[in-house]
């Protein structure tokens, strides 16, 4: 009884908190609608309970409602109500379940649209060596295609192929009948892999836009038991150059190829390809198809080995004039600002010019002294600013106070890992059109706390595979090889000082969160791209130098102002992030959750 009365007036608050959201008359639907479906007392007790537990509440039941509908498997849902275990996959019935829905939505969209709208597409296919019977598979895929979908019927080559083909497939003799026949794509594909019926009309939308050259598509690798879904970024040339994370099925423009006069592995084309262009460029010309169009057997020891080979350490480019001033915001936490510092090495650290802290507020003796004693160090400022905090401002003072090249922003609960790592950082920005570079975090336990942020997440954004332990719970080379992303943390971030002073520094107005991704953001929106890289490694110890803060009811109204603010700015363009691929839930930053229509 004393537990049910002490839980009214903190329902009584996020009752009143809900019909500032949401309106009385939409409360007064919901309300009506709960009654409804499970009964009064359900509901009340459902209005007791506590925000966390309200929302998986109602995720419970949702799930009875659909197993009662014969919505989903009485089995489903077996890694913590995730569609992905923990290798990523589900079981092959299961998949072939999402499939019919997918194309049942996909045939309604079609519906109301009034058709199918997409250009015919000429196909041509290069066939890997393999036992016959796998070829045969790849070549029935092929004349299984729609005659709709296709200028005329699909061509095929391979080292392997027989003589004569199914009807409706056409075999070439060679690769220079290739070169001379081909138009539209040219399309790589291992031995035994199946193009859906779906892919030409899928791929002709994406090959239809803009100057396309390349064309990437998701897969999904089947066994007798188990569908492992291969969904892959959007084009991302940066971790292209790194690893061949599309699994050498490819598709290039026909004239891409002529360059070759012997059949290039598809893999060896696409790196050559992006050697005559920089990364803009190369994305430009490229495009990902995110839907799941091609059935492939692909060896799970092939990402193993991949992810191996990433592992071993190659030495990071020396840049002997580049400089970096590093600029850390602190208060309290003189024991971990001591470690942080100790470990920059400022003195034998050719790279750092210059060290500025800017101190907020520190009142622990402890850090003060410290603070005092750092204050007559080489190559040190301390700036003291004790006034309301405001992140940005701080950053932004801290960056005026140095004259470096290269801006390292850092938390004050930061510690390296990886001895490389800030030459990892200079490397990743000295490539041109790079403006931002940020590390690969991980907790003090070792679980992954940022591997870069994708758009969306909570309507702003969310950290790529948060709590992941590594090496095992990595998805595809995510965390393993350096690629292109939409923004990183500010926890530990460098920016060049060009990009920095093109975009006047952080927001000010963005003063407690957001105003790293923001400042990412705006970078990409001005044409420099954002760089995460996982071989260089720290350990966060996240928000340590706020946590006694984040209770302030004062902090709270104040970075409910900077989300508005934020949204305000950015809102349309959190809805779709390109090098995130939609078929993961948006707010599942595990990647073990699927969309409705995967």
């Amino acid at each position: 009884m004393t537990s049910l009365i002490s839980r009214i007036p903190r329902a009584a608050l996020a009752g009143a908190r809900a019909l500032k959201r949401h309106g009385p008359g939409n409360l007064l639907s919901f309300g009506v609608a709960m009654v409804r479906r499970q009964g009064i007392v359900p509901t009340l007790r459902y209005a007791l309970l506590p925000p966390v537990d309200r929302k998986l509440a109602l995720s419970s039941l949702e799930r009875r409602r659909r197993l009662a509908n014969n919505e989903l498997a009485a089995d489903e849902d077996r890694f913590d109500e995730k569609d992905l275990d923990r290798r990523f996959a589900m079981p092959r019935a299961r998949w072939e379940q999402r499939v019919l829905a997918h194309d049942r939505h996909v045939a309604k969209q079609e519906t109301l649209a009034g058709g199918p709208r997409h250009r015919k597409l000429s196909l041509t296919v290069v066939i890997a060596e393999g036992p016959a019977d796998a070829v045969s598979r790849t070549l029935q895929s092929l004349a299984d295609l729609p005659d709709d979908a296709l200028a005329s019927r699909p061509r095929a080559w391979g080292p392997t192929l027989p003589p004569a083909a199914p009807a409706g497939v056409t075999i070439l003799s060679s690769w220079s009948d290739v070169l001379a026949r081909a138009d539209g794509l040219v399309v790589f594909l291992q031995a035994g892999d199946r193009l859906l019926r779906r892919w030409p009309q899928t791929v002709a939308a994406a090959h239809a836009r803009g100057e396309t050259e390349v064309v990437s598509f998701d897969m999904v690798s089947l066994t007798a038991e188990q569908a492992t879904p291969l969904f892959l970024p959007g084009a991302n040339p940066l971790l292209a150059r790194h690893v061949d994370y599309a699994f050498s099925r490819l598709a290039f423009r026909a004239d891409v190829l002529a360059a070759f006069a012997v059949p290039p592995a598809p893999y060896d084309a696409l790196r050559g390809w992006m050697a005559s262009r920089g990364l803009t460029d190369s994305r430009a010309a490229w495009r990902h198809v995110f839907e799941v169009v091609a059935e492939i057997d692909l060896d799970p020891q092939r990402v193993i080995d991949e992810r191996t080979r990433l592992g071993e350490r190659t030495k990071a480019a020396a840049h002997p004039d580049a400089q970096v001033g590093v600029v850390i915001c602190t208060k309290d936490k003189g024991h971990l600002l001591r470690q942080l510092v100790r470990s920059l090495d400022l003195v034998a650290n050719p790279l750092i010019s210059d060290l500025v802290i800017v101190s907020n507020n520190t009142t622990a003796p402890h850090a003060k002294a410290l603070l005092d004693e750092l204050a007559g160090a080489p190559k040190v400022t301390v700036l003291v600013r004790d006034e309301p905090f405001n992140f940005s401002r701080f950053c932004n003072a801290g960056a005026k106070l140095t004259d470096a090249s290269h801006l390292l922003f850092l938390n004050d609960d930061i510690a390296p890992v990886t001895e490389d790592w800030l030459e990892r950082l200079v490397d990743d920005v000295q490539e041109p059109g790079v403006g931002v570079a940020a590390p690969l975090l991980v907790y003090p336990d070792e679980r992954i706390q940022h591997a870069a942020m994708y758009l969306g997440f909570k309507g702003i954004a969310g950290h790529t595979l948060r709590h992941a332990r590594l090496p095992d719970e990595d998805y595809l080379f995510y965390a393993s090889a350096p690629r292109e992303v939409s923004a990183v943390t500010g926890a530990a971030m460098m920016v060049t000082r060009a990009c920095f002073e093109a975009l006047n520094g952080f927001d000010e107005q963005l003063a407690t969160y957001l105003q790293d991704v923001d400042l990412c953001l705006r970078a990409r929106r001005s044409g420099h791209a954002v760089v995460f890289d996982p071989r260089a490694v720290l350990i966060h110890m996240e928000s340590a130098s706020m946590r006694s803060d984040v209770a302030n009811s004062a902090l709270a109204r104040r970075r409910q102002l900077e989300h508005n603010y934020f949204i305000a700015r950015w809102g349309g363009s959190l809805q779709f992030d390109p090098f995130h691929n939609p078929a993961f839930g948006i707010e599942d930053e595990s990647l073990h959750s699927l969309t409705q229509f995967t």
